[in-house]
């Protein structure tokens, strides 16, 4: 029963990654979600901390984005 939950959430972050890196138009989303499934693959404290990375770094990169279209010269 764990398994089948760990695998499905470790699909569902990687099927996640792959509509966002397609939203975003990034130049590899199906490469963002083959690294989700090979990071996850290791255990499911590693594919934690990678999807929560993965949010920061999207936090920071959209304060950065609304800092510099305000500061723009």
């Amino acid at each position: 029963m764990i398994g089948l939950l760990y695998g499905s959430l470790l699909l569902g972050g990687a099927y996640a990654v792959y509509v966002d890196a397609t939203d975003r138009e990034t130049d590899c989303p199906i490469g963002w979600a083959i690294a989700t499934l090979v990071v996850g693959s290791v255990g499911p404290i590693f594919l934690g901390m990678f999807l929560l990375l993965y949010l920061v770094l999207h936090a920071i990169e959209a304060c950065w984005v609304r800092w510099s279209h305000g500061h723009a010269v």
